[in-house]
């Protein structure tokens, strides 16, 4: 169907990404292009897409994440996978499955639309933040964040995210329990500093890095071992 065949006007790029008989390709400057087997309007990109950073295909359809973070989608759409959903949000990650779609949502939330007879767009309960995705013909695969991934890819660990990002500090939760830190009366450190020896002559410091100050009183334990 002339998917080997490389448009003579592609230009440099960036990204690649194949579906069952089309080639995708974002060039450097975030165009999207596309060719090969076409019945579906796979091929056809949208004029009103805009500048792109990644690109994914399913069987016979294209997605595409825009710079913005904005997820589009187009050609076959019989089971849906081109209906973005309306609370979706901006997005840092899409992939694409046999007929269905995958988008990692800003928050490391997991998000799969189109054909799940297979349970392929369901999403485990328990999956929580990730940080990769990617799609099989009639399966789904995650890999999961753990507590020191930078989910949003915004320099700050997961953990404290949500100290660092919230407009209100008084509402920060940065242990991700569900309960305020100012209700727990509670700082959370990613390090505990060893201060090493010291004596009356020699006494010794240490600083707890990466502190979120508390409102209330808090307990703080140190540990001595002596001689």
């Amino acid at each position: 169907y002339g998917q080997c065949n490389i448009p003579s006007d592609l230009g440099v790029c960036k990204q690649i990404a194949g579906g069952y008989y089309h080639t995708i390709a974002l060039r450097q400057d975030g165009v999207v292009r596309a060719w090969g087997y076409n019945y579906y309007g796979q091929c056809n990109i949208p004029p009103d897409l805009g500048v792109c950073k990644q690109i994914a295909g399913g069987s016979f359809h294209t997605i595409a994440l825009r710079q913005d973070g904005v997820v589009r989608a187009w050609g076959y759409n019989g089971y849906g996978q081109c209906n973005i959903p309306s609370d979706l949000g901006a997005c840092t990650q899409i992939a694409g499955g046999g007929y269905h779609a995958i988008a990692l949502q800003e928050s490391g939330l997991m998000r799969a639309w189109g054909r799940s007879d297979y349970g392929q767009c369901t999403i485990p309960s328990d999956l929580g933040a990730c940080i990769q995705i990617t799609g099989g013909y009639f399966h789904t695969i995650a890999l999961k964040a753990s507590n020191t991934s930078d989910v949003d890819g915004d320099g700050i660990p997961a953990y404290l995210d949500n100290c660092q990002t919230i407009a209100n500090p008084t509402q920060a939760d940065c242990d991700s329990d569900g309960i305020g830190d100012v209700c727990e009366n509670v700082f959370i450190a990613s390090s505990t500093p060893n201060m090493g020896a010291f004596s009356f002559a020699t006494p010794a410091s240490g600083t707890i890095a990466n502190c979120v100050r508390a409102t209330g009183p808090v307990t703080v334990t140190i540990t001595v071992v002596a001689d």
